[in-house]
């Protein structure tokens, strides 16, 4: 409840036009119900006005985890109003988040945020203000912040890792990490 509780306030604080970006890091130890956790913070963040009607984006490292923690949100309706969307593709997690005006709660894996074959760089999705994102075993999902230069034969070749592309695909969101 407390730690629901003030990551609400602090979402709310870190996701303003002059905010920080930076929701906080809540630390678990594994059985601790984090998973109940993060689906009350969704709950409280969907309903507070402050927010104006923001978007959730729930990012996992695993299939097995996000299809996991997508059912524990899909028996939550009650409590969150909606029922939550999970992104199967890259296409579709595009799909779901470009020119969306608000509201929705959208399930992926981080791998989903990297450029296709044909494209040079990953898009901006959106840059909303109340789109918050809810990382799941964050120590492993928002790592890779910087851009990785390697040289080859070819030349130089620019990589990002995959949080590095979900950040600057939604520039404006605000991050909250889960961990244990």
């Amino acid at each position: 409840f407390y730690a629901v509780q003030k990551a609400l306030e602090k979402v709310v604080e870190a996701s303003q036009v002059d905010g920080d970006k930076k929701g906080g890091v809540v630390w678990h130890t594994q059985g601790a119900g984090k998973s109940l956790e993060m689906t009350c913070l969704a709950g409280q963040i969907v309903s507070d006005i402050r927010l104006g009607n923001p978007t959730i984006v729930m990012v996992t490292d695993r299939q097995d985890l996000d299809g996991q923690l997508f059912g524990v949100f899909n028996d939550a309706g009650d409590l969150l109003g909606e029922s939550p969307k999970q992104a199967n593709s890259i296409k579709e997690l595009k799909d779901l988040l470009s020119d969306r005006p608000s509201g929705g709660i959208i399930f992926t894996t981080i791998q989903k945020f990297r450029p296709e074959k044909d494209e040079e760089k990953f898009s901006i999705l959106t840059d909303r203000h109340n789109v918050i994102v809810m990382c799941d075993e964050a120590h492993r999902t928002q790592t890779n912040l910087e851009q990785k230069i390697k040289v080859t034969e070819k030349g130089v070749e620019k990589n990002y890792g995959f949080a590095k592309y979900l950040h600057d695909s939604l520039p404006n969101a605000t991050y909250v990490g889960f961990t244990g």
